[in-house]
């Protein structure tokens, strides 16, 4: 039975330093514990529907609750698109997070970003780092594979196929996704397409300004990628989890390791049959994260 990705959370919405009208969710208002809340950050074009199930789950644990925040960056999601398309960069993101944390007056958080969000969250701990008092990497990390970045070209330079019922888009991300996400049964493949499309008049499809998966197919992948090592040794003075999918092509094991070369005190988690970037409310990545949570919380 497929869980309602439109209930559940109560919505914000807050004003970027540039004028931008951006959208966050709230999970567990009614959770009253001092308990540190979790703030999620998605993927490049992906949005709150990601981490739906995760947070639900978190906000109604029988034994320690905490609320959850998701935002969705511009551009994405419920937040405005932006006129400005150079402003979708994770400078502008990270800036943007720490605003909407103001807004809804989070002073410090467990941070989750996966992938873009991860990338976000490493410029955030450059310029605000007390908001952090952990941190989980989801498939991502300071450095990208190449072959993950090509992949993710490729599927952004296909045009959207149009999408009228909800049986096609579960095909599609089988089609898509199957080979990378063997762990999945029937319903995490609903779940997977409920998170990342929405009902429009012109059928489902994902809320994301097009320009964002225009700018990246068009990238140059010849040239040296910017790493953000600097920027992940920051990473030491809190706890930090990194999450990698056993199938992904985005953060590989070489780059997992580079990781823990520099920092020994991060913990790994390798999710069976998942790709990029694992579900968070599957393979018990929930109690992790919540152990994680109270770990900085002591």
């Amino acid at each position: 039975m497929t869980v309602s990705f439109s209930e559940g959370f109560k919505e914000h919405y807050y004003t970027s330093e540039d004028g931008l009208k951006l959208y966050a969710r709230e999970y567990g208002a009614d959770v009253s514990s001092d308990a540190l809340p979790i703030v999620c950050l998605p993927g490049l074009t992906r949005n709150s529907g990601d981490f739906h199930l995760f947070a639900l789950k978190v906000a109604h644990h029988p034994t320690r609750p905490r609320k959850v925040f998701t935002f969705d960056l511009r551009g994405r999601g419920k937040s405005a698109w932006d006129d400005h398309k150079e402003n979708y960069n994770p400078v502008m993101e990270a800036k943007d997070v720490v605003t909407g944390c103001q807004a809804l007056g989070i002073k410090k958080a467990v941070f989750i970003g996966t992938s873009r969000g991860g990338l976000v969250m490493h410029i955030i701990m450059t310029f605000a780092p007390d908001l952090m008092a952990a941190a989980v990497l989801n498939d991502v990390g300071p450095a990208l594979a190449r072959e993950g970045l090509e992949l993710i070209q490729t599927y952004l330079k296909v045009p959207p196929a149009k999408v009228t019922s909800w049986d096609l888009a579960v095909q599609g991300a089988k089609f898509v996704h199957g080979t990378f996400f063997t762990a999945f049964n029937e319903q995490d493949w609903v779940d997977m397409a409920h998170a990342s499309l929405v009902e429009t008049p012109d059928g489902l499809k994902a809320p994301v300004d097009p320009a964002i998966a225009i700018e990246i197919a068009k990238a140059d992948l010849s040239k040296p990628l910017i790493e953000l090592w600097d920027q992940f040794e920051l990473f030491k003075s809190i706890p930090l989890l990194t999450i990698r999918g056993e199938t992904s092509l985005l953060l590989s094991e070489e780059i997992v390791e580079k990781m823990k070369a520099r920092n020994p005190a991060m913990e790994t988690i390798v999710v069976k049959g998942q790709g990029h970037a694992p579900f968070l409310h599957m393979a018990g990545l929930d109690e992790s994260i919540l152990d994680l949570a109270d770990k900085a919380q002591a």
